[in-house]
């Protein structure tokens, strides 16, 4: 272990200006010194403020701690008491401060952060690095291409932002005002989370074998949601979903004769999808009407 110490430059610093203060007493100078090396190999600042590079021996030395939060505790109160000006505090002797150091090791001198993991409401929720490595589409971490899916994580309601959609539109399909819900917007704007949220509010919910949507009942009435209206299922196109989902409103103009969908989709697909699909002229005309107001607000 000595030895393998003893390959770290700054451990030949430590004990070579131990032995000076062991030759000199409590020489203010070699003191200072031990500090400075001390500190500045751990943290490139000096322990004591002010432009007077020396020991203040009416005042304690900042905790290294404020300059390197990486250092394990056990490293840092080996530093701090390596460079306390009461010398009754110090090492008493080389050895004894070698020994010191034997004991940390070269393990433990940093925090351990190998393995990271956050615990909410008493319970072990995971690695934080690992979900989010997963959040991006075609991440080798997994998400198999995109984020929609059956998979929810602890983070997924840790993480989640409330939005008018959360304090509005859910009242409004709990009291069962409409017959077609359909979120647009850019990836990760958080639609099938959303979508997740509405049929949390639903009773005897069943996902579908593609993982990618479910049925479930409000108030008696069957939903039926899709995470991802862009992408295909196993071996069936996203045309031919797209096309299955949106059949119960195939040449209606009256919605209110049709189940109740749930689909998150961008709205460029939507626009593609619906654009060769006359039996659904009705419903593309509401939706381009709907885009343009918007898009003139």
């Amino acid at each position: 272990m000595i030895s393998r110490l003893r390959n770290l430059p700054f451990i030949w610093l430590l004990t070579l200006s131990f032995q000076a203060i062991r030759l000199t007493g409590i020489a203010l100078p070699t003191h200072s010194r031990l500090a400075s090396r001390f500190t500045n190999c751990f943290a490139h600042a000096y322990p004591w403020p002010g432009g007077n590079l020396r020991p203040n021996i009416h005042k304690l030395p900042t905790d290294i701690r404020n300059y390197n939060d990486k250092l394990s505790n056990e490293m840092a109160d080996f530093v701090m008491k390596s460079i306390i000006t009461d010398k009754n505090n110090r090492f008493k002797t080389a050895q004894e401060m070698l020994d010191a150091l034997n004991t940390i090791g070269l393990d433990g001198m940093q925090k351990d952060s190998s393995v990271i993991s956050v615990t909410h409401n008493g319970e072990d929720v995971g690695n934080p690095v690992d979900y989010i490595n997963s959040l991006y589409s075609q991440s080798r971490h997994g998400n198999g291409g995109t984020r929609a899916g059956v998979a929810q994580h602890a983070f997924d309601t840790l993480t989640y932002s409330e939005t008018r959609l959360d304090r509005e539109l859910i009242a409004d399909i709990e009291a069962l005002k409409y017959k077609l819900i359909i979120i647009t917007g850019n990836a990760g704007d958080g639609k099938t989370a959303f979508i997740h949220r509405i049929e949390d509010k639903g009773v005897d919910k069943q996902q579908f074998d593609t993982n990618n949507g479910s049925q479930f009942y409000i108030s008696g009435v069957r939903f039926e949601s899709n995470y991802d209206g862009s992408q295909d299922e196993d071996d069936k196109a996203n045309d031919d979903v797209l096309a299955e989902f949106l059949s119960p409103f195939y040449g209606l103009n009256d919605y209110t004769q049709a189940q109740k969908d749930v689909i998150a989709i961008n709205e460029g697909r939507l626009v593609d999808f619906l654009s060769m699909r006359p039996e659904l002229r009705v419903l593309q005309d509401n939706i381009e009407e709907y885009f343009y107001k918007e898009a003139s607000c």
